[in-house]
């Protein structure tokens, strides 16, 4: 199956070791009018290729459902929430913090490398069922204080359905 996605900066990858599978998508989402707008249509694209084997989708999504609110509603990202649950996937940072979007305790991205001005907007979204060991991020000090990026790294820990850890 050939994928094609027009939106810039979602990755498409089928991992295949023996008579295994696995579906990727890296993505940081680019502002299109909004960020919501090229999800929905990069989602759409690859809707098959999600749901053929389920995929893990993780990256920057520059969006968060506590913007939502300042925008009209064809900017909510409550829509591509909407979407990846149709999918059949769900956020691994949530589910194992038991956590609402839009009101999560730690923060992705730190608007101008200001400590204060946080966000969570970078997300780990794996198909329902997946046994998820862990969801952390990493730390102001170690990358935002210390010039690496405005933003930490989101790690999770997932078992396969063979029990190894990946």
């Amino acid at each position: 199956m050939e994928i094609a996605v027009e939106e810039s900066l979602f990755l498409p990858v089928r991992a295949v070791r023996g008579s295994e599978q696995l579906h990727l998508v890296g993505l940081c989402a680019k502002k299109d009018g909004d960020y919501v707008a090229p999800t929905l249509r990069a989602l759409s694209r690859l809707s098959a290729f999600i749901s053929e084997k389920g995929a893990i989708l993780a990256g920057d999504f520059n969006q968060s459902v506590k913007f939502d609110a300042k925008r009209s509603a064809a900017g909510h990202f409550g829509r591509v929430l909407d979407v990846l649950e149709s999918l059949g996937v769900i956020s691994a940072w949530h589910h194992t913090r038991d956590e609402k979007f839009g009101s999560e305790t730690s923060s992705s991205y730190f608007h101008r490398w200001q400590q204060g001005h946080g966000s969570h907007i970078d997300y780990a979204f794996v198909p329902r069922g997946f046994a998820i060991s862990s969801a952390r991020l990493g730390t102001y000090d170690d990358f935002v204080a210390a010039g690496l990026s405005d933003h930490v790294p989101l790690t999770v820990d997932l078992k396969l359905s063979n029990g190894l850890p990946c």
